[in-house]
């Protein structure tokens, strides 16, 4: 029996889910508290001064951006050159 790879189940369950916090929270809050709380950061993200509401609002709409990295790397034939200033 294969117990390597990807499966349901696999892998150790973050500390707020060992707690059961998630379950907890959802009954607590339930859809309504999800509605109000979600209404809050609209308005909160619709001020011009507060980015990182807005920043956050449209990271759970949108997902982030995919950072894209432009890697350089020229052959003469018989060695590659890369261009080692654009990685971090």
């Amino acid at each position: 029996m294969k117990h390597g790879g990807k499966r349901d189940g696999a892998g150790r369950k973050t500390k707020a889910e060992e707690l059961g916090l998630p379950a907890l929270i959802e009954e607590v809050i339930g859809e309504e508290g999800k509605r109000e709380l979600i209404k809050i950061l609209f308005e909160a993200a619709k001020d011009k001064k507060d980015f990182k509401n807005r920043q956050l609002l449209l990271s759970y709409i949108y997902g982030k951006p995919t950072e894209f990295k432009d890697i350089d790397i020229t052959s003469d034939g018989d060695s590659i050159t890369l261009d080692m200033s654009t990685w971090k």
